[in-house]
């Protein structure tokens, strides 16, 4: 068993009953002189554990240490925290047991995973976040040798955190600097054959900035949603809250036909649509838009589905794109045929419900993708760290049931959480850009979900297919894939407030890890 491990370093504070477990990290910079540096450095194979490499991050969080040679136990298993398994040192003996994290003493919890790679799942499509014009403008605020090395710490596979996948808005969210659509015109008039339609305002931060992503990276996909028709098309009259009017389903499909052409000619190929961001909420202070199931079902069978076919567009159609506590809304509009047909999958958000709603409609409808679209931190959970816990289980819970792909909010905001119109107050990014007033430079500090993030995509890289596993106790979460070059791997969550020693073992061989508390991990090993 070649094995490579990949671990970070939680000290993140969860708060369990009004306590606090473990300091607040610092913010960590992403290299000197805040250029970038690469986020998780190549690992070395160390020969006398039968390849072993890996990463773990340093205890105090601001930066990525490699795995050595004496820490690592490998075709073991352990009976214990502490304690010896049959045939090898427990993982507490000096210089057996993998110590992921920052450790601690013994007790805690004792996990065997048992891998199945018989059973076979999903096929992984990729990590990443939204490309908010708010994140946009604040990464092309940037001197330029500084945002490309911020954009390959974000989306170099090999140097970098590897996020594949970007969301972007069809106009304006509750992140960007104003209220606007692509197909605005004075009130009480209307633009039934889009004349005005234009997507010049994206050219000025989003369009560039996508551009240099996919110098990074070609292959990262682009996901787009919208958040409001124009006012003119809405029985409200504003950007804010409202339906779509029926009268004008034909020209909202032309205008999602107008988009993914315009970013076509930027060069720019857009992979999927969402029908509508968060169909069930209807904010009248920034842009939303309401869309029940019949009215996302009829807009889908009756427009947008064939306006890309009319088109010759292979632009996926993703259906809902809101939370897991109504998956009854996504499973009647699946369950019209008129409109299934067109869907490629669900999109899925993580504010309310549990995400055993996507094995749920996925049941039902097992030959639809289902996508975890958007999840974010924020300073409801407290301190900058606290959310990392529990992003970290919705990650590994969503990949659990059936997401192929999983999507944070922001790629980058600034320290207020902003630039915001309404929505989400507090907010975090993936990257964290800040003036500088000394310098030309600004400072630019990766969050806990740079991390995890970065993770994941190591654990699960695209085209990665998720395998079975079982653990023995809840204490740790974790999935587990067949990666393309061969490889299995383990993406794991300890959950408590105290060390956990994992045991993973695939039938064909086993090694032990301690987790530190709240550690997320990744493990990567070859028959």
């Amino acid at each position: 068993m070649v094995l490579f491990a990949v671990a970070l370093t939680v000290t993140v504070v969860v708060r369990r009953g009004g306590s606090s477990v473990g300091p607040t990290p610092p913010p960590r910079p992403l290299g000197a002189a805040d250029a970038g540096g690469p986020a998780f450095p190549a690992a070395r194979p160390i020969a006398a554990v039968r390849g072993l490499a890996g990463w773990s991050t340093a205890p105090d969080g601001r930066r990525l240490a490699i795995l050595d040679a004496a820490q690592v136990t490998a075709d073991g298993v352990a009976a214990g925290p502490g304690t010896a398994g049959p045939g090898t040192a427990g993982p507490g003996a000096a210089g057996t047991g993998t110590s992921v994290g920052a450790g601690g003493a013994g007790g805690g919890s004792w996990v065997r995973l048992a891998v199945d790679p018989a059973a076979r799942g999903q096929r992984i499509d990729g990590f990443g976040a939204a490309l908010t014009e708010s994140s946009a403008r604040l990464l092309w605020g940037l001197p330029p040798d500084q945002r490309a090395a911020v954009l390959r710490s974000l989306f170099d596979p090999v140097a970098g955190a590897g996020l594949s996948v970007v969301r972007v808005p069809m106009g304006a969210s509750d992140f960007a600097t104003g209220q606007y659509t692509y197909d605005d015109v004075a009130a009480g008039t209307a633009d039934p054959r889009l004349a005005r339609f234009s997507v010049a305002r994206d050219d000025r931060a989003v369009v560039p900035v996508l551009r240099e992503i996919l110098a990074v990276d070609s292959r990262v996909r682009i996901v787009a949603s919208p958040w409001s028709a124009p006012a003119w098309m809405k029985s409200s009259s504003r950007l804010g809250g409202g339906s779509l009017r029926p009268r004008w389903y034909g020209a909202w499909a032309e205008y999602f036909v107008r988009f993914v052409r315009a970013y076509a000619a930027r060069g720019i190929t857009v992979s999927a649509v969402t029908v509508q961001n968060e169909p069930g909420h209807g904010d009248p202070s920034y842009p939303t838009m309401t869309m029940s199931a019949a009215e996302q079902a009829r807009f889908v069978a009756t427009a947008l589905g064939p306006a890309f076919a009319a088109a010759g567009l292979a632009t996926d159609i993703v259906g809902y794109d809101h939370n897991w506590d109504t998956p009854a809304v996504p499973t009647q509009v699946l369950g019209d045929a008129a409109a299934g047909r067109y869907l490629s999958g669900i999109g899925w958000h993580c504010y309310r419900g549990d995400p055993s709603a996507q094995s749920q409609v996925h049941a039902d409808f097992p030959g639809k993708a289902t996508w975890l679209t958007e999840c974010s931190a924020g300073d409801w959970h407290g301190r900058p760290a606290d959310g990392f816990g529990w992003l970290a289980d919705v990650v590994v819970d969503a990949l659990r049931n059936w997401a192929s792909t999983a999507l944070l909010w922001n790629l980058a905001l600034d320290p207020a959480g902003g630039p915001h119109l309404g929505g989400c107050g507090g907010c975090r990014g993936v990257v964290t850009i800040a003036p500088r007033a000394e310098t030309d430079l600004r400072a630019v500090d990766r969050s806990p979900e740079f991390d995890l993030l970065g993770l994941a995509a190591r654990a699960a890289p695209r085209g990665a297919v998720r395998i079975g596993a079982r653990a023995s106790s809840g204490a740790v979460g974790a999935v587990a894939f067949s990666l393309p070059d061969g490889h299995r791997s383990v993406l794991a969550h300890n959950r408590t407030d105290d060390e956990a020693v994992l045991t993973v073992d695939d039938g064909g061989g086993a090694f032990t890890v301690r987790l530190a508390p709240h550690a997320l991990a990744a493990f990567r090993w070859r028959r």
